[in-house]
């Protein structure tokens, strides 16, 4: 499974990216949202995002460097535009109610490092290839937790049940991330603490947030 690692890691954030948001897409398409042009966007890029990561983990599993390295650039437009429509739906969420709450706080400052990641990952790629992928694949991991919620909510809709299949979620991501780390690396790698402190930080802050 090492040397399949990215490919797999990358499909298991795709299965849950659909399996979350297959109510907009599957069996409940007539929601508000799928009329308001920002969130049909955003769906579109965030689709196309981690179905790249997918095919691009693929490629450089089959070793097809050359057109991994041109889907690339295509990459970084998706990307771009992800972050974007991301941050325009927040904007116009406060510009309306006047506030964020906890949650859409939360997702801003990953949204915020996950840019960071980005960057820092796209200005390895030709550098140091290992810490490329890591960036671009804990990067991405960090804003999964809007998909995660809405996969959870498959299960159970009500808290506490609910609770249930997200941490059981966060646990098996971490843990295969961490897993490869030690049998990579024989240590856990900074990309992955930075993702599990802004996790843990994120699920505090949330409990706070609820007293």
């Amino acid at each position: 499974m090492k040397s399949n690692f990215y490919f797999i890691f990358s499909l298991l954030l795709w299965l849950i990216i659909i399996v979350g948001f297959s109510d907009n897409w599957l069996y409940d398409v007539g929601q508000e949202s799928n009329s308001m042009p920002k969130f049909i966007i955003h769906g579109l890029l965030t689709f196309s995002w981690f179905s790249l990561l997918v095919i691009q983990t693929g490629l450089i599993k089959k070793k097809y460097i050359n057109l991994h390295m041109s889907l690339g650039i295509a990459g970084m437009v998706i990307v771009t535009g992800l972050i974007i429509s991301t941050g325009f739906i927040y904007v116009t969420g406060f510009l309306k109610r006047g506030y964020l709450a906890p949650i859409s706080q939360i997702n801003i400052v990953s949204l915020i490092v996950f840019t960071i990641f980005i960057v820092l990952g796209f200005s390895y790629r030709k550098k140091n290839s290992a810490t490329h992928k890591r960036f671009m694949l804990v990067g991405t991991l960090l804003i999964m937790m809007p998909a995660i919620d809405r996969f959870a909510s498959k299960f159970f809709e009500e808290l506490p049940l609910f609770l249930l299949p997200w941490f059981i979620t966060y646990f098996i991501l971490f843990g295969l991330l961490f897993w490869h780390d030690r049998k990579t690396f024989k240590k856990i790698k900074k990309q992955s603490w930075i993702a599990l402190v802004l996790w843990f930080s994120d699920v505090v802050y949330l409990l706070i947030s609820l007293k």
